[in-house]
């Protein structure tokens, strides 16, 4: 009886230390390719621009927000392992590889420039058009350069052609 109970709470601990695993793992990803993201913007304080990392808000971050001459940009950043193509498709949303990507990065990077603009707003009194940018860390090429949403989405060598 004993040794069946064991067995029991053994593969039920197994189980939820294998999922918090997962979530460590992509947790750390992300934070990867945040650090990468993050040096290419410091590299950009040469050209007149500053930038912010990691800004807390309610049950998430902001990932960067830089600025300088040509305004002030709210950047969202995702890691993706493995390589190929990104695309929009009108209507259907973000692709990656060829499969849609999960959730909405393009509705996180809007909401994040909305927050940040409140922030602005609430903190200086004025009221700044804040950019946002979607930038994909990893071996990929952004298909077309969609002009039907207003996120621009980069890989880190275009972002520094952008600016």
């Amino acid at each position: 009886m004993l040794l069946c109970l064991a067995i029991v709470v053994t593969s039920v601990v197994a189980i939820a230390f294998g999922r918090l695993f997962r979530k460590f793992r992509a947790l750390n990803r992300g934070e990867r390719g945040e650090r990468k993201v993050a040096e290419v913007l410091d590299d950009l304080r040469s050209s007149g621009y500053r930038t912010i990392h990691d800004i807390p808000a309610k049950g998430y971050n902001i990932d960067h927000v830089l600025v300088g001459p040509a305004g002030v940009f709210a950047i969202e950043t995702k890691l993706r392992s493995g390589y190929g193509e990104i695309e929009f498709r009108n209507g259907e949303g973000l692709f990656v590889g060829g499969h849609k990507e999960e959730g909405d990065p393009l509705h996180q990077a809007r909401s994040n420039a909305a927050d940040v603009n409140r922030l602005l707003k609430e903190n200086c009194g004025q009221h700044f058009w804040v950019k946002p940018i979607l930038i994909f860390v990893g071996d990929w090429k952004v298909k077309n350069r969609w002009q039907t949403t207003d996120v621009r989405v980069f890989t880190i060598p275009d972002l520094l052609n952008y600016f």
